[in-house]
């Protein structure tokens, strides 16, 4: 992690800034600090996220400074759009080998103007009288920022950002006891020869879940359904170019994202059934020794996960999608 300050600030916190390639200053991995009154805000340089620290004057060394971000940028994370299996490992990869520098470009500095404006300016939208947690503060911020899209002319909001910088550095795969039945599963090519291979993979996938399904005297009805879920799950993580055993959180962002992908609303009724179907296709996974417990826990967290927070419907974030989309 590589962090910038201001003169100021590096005095207050007893570092030392050093120089480091300007190119890794527009990186995942680089903040910015800028302090406006009571309020200290972190940034981070390429995906703009912010974390909101109080009373910055209440540090007297970097190591309670770093304490106290760490906290902050954990909680923020429970209330974002991500798998919470996957935090320690955004976490970890954040936290390591902390340098400081004084090196800083024009477009986060920017960024941070517009956000001390937003936070502590004369028409500030920040409603007080609420008292707002630290953690909700940097989600007021990050809702109203909308990034320049490179492929595009409508824009990233920015925790569409994070979410797609989380899915594809992070994963947390399974870890099976291979054999020769299950290694069977596993077929990866990257030859477009091998195309219909890889489909003959599925389709052996599914007729094994099938005869699953089967054996636990479900009804031909129910069987359908199952398939059905399974199969477009699978769909969906070929998409992401990835299988099932390559991240086993996957499944959270595949249903927070139904209804917008699918164009459709889900009742309760059907939230819940979909969440029976994929749970059932875990049990599967942890018969044929595809998933561990361990993997089948955490396969089902997110499950859990996904469901709570698509029909929860006040979460601020949800309804700047739909905002969005409108």
């Amino acid at each position: 992690m590589i962090i910038t300050v201001e003169k100021p600030v590096a005095q207050h916190l007893h570092v030392n800034p050093q120089l480091v390639n300007a190119h890794r200053l527009a990186t995942p991995e680089a903040w910015s600090v800028r302090i406006c009154g009571d309020f200290m805000i972190v940034m981070n340089n390429l995906l703009a996220l912010p974390v909101i620290v109080r009373h910055p004057q209440r540090f007297n060394d970097s190591r309670s400074f770093i304490t106290a971000f760490k906290q902050e940028f954990l909680q923020l994370m429970e209330l974002a759009p991500i798998p919470h299996a996957k935090i320690r490992l955004v976490r970890d990869a954040q936290f390591q080998d902390v340098r400081f520098t004084s090196q800083q470009a024009d477009s986060v500095a920017m960024h941070l103007q517009t956000y001390q404006n937003i936070l502590t300016g004369a028409n500030s939208i920040i409603d007080w009288d609420r008292q707002p947690s630290n953690a909700m503060l940097a989600l007021k911020l990050a809702h109203q920022t909308v990034l320049a899209d490179p492929d595009g002319d409508d824009g990233l909001a920015l925790f569409d950002l994070f979410e797609n910088y989380v899915m594809t550095n992070f994963a947390l795969p399974a870890h099976p006891t291979l054999n020769e039945h299950n290694r069977n599963y596993r077929y990866r090519s990257g030859s477009l020869n091998d195309v219909m291979n890889a489909v003959a993979v599925g389709e052996h996938l599914l007729n094994d879940y099938r005869r699953f399904l089967e054996n636990r005297g479900k009804s031909d009805q129910i069987i359908d359904q199952d398939l059905d879920v399974a199969d477009d799950y699978f769909s969906f993580c070929d998409g992401y170019e990835k299988t099932l055993f390559d991240d086993l959180t996957l499944v959270y962002n595949y249903l927070i994202h139904y209804e917008e992908a699918n164009q459709t609303r889900l009742s309760a009724t059907q939230l819940r059934d979909k969440g029976v179907a994929l749970r059932e296709l875990g049990r599967f996974m942890r018969y044929q020794r595809l998933f561990s417990a361990a993997d089948f826990d955490h396969f089902v967290q997110a499950i859990g996960q996904g469901i709570k927070d698509l029909g929860f419907r006040d979460r601020n974030y949800y309804f700047q999608r739909l905002l969005r989309k409108v």
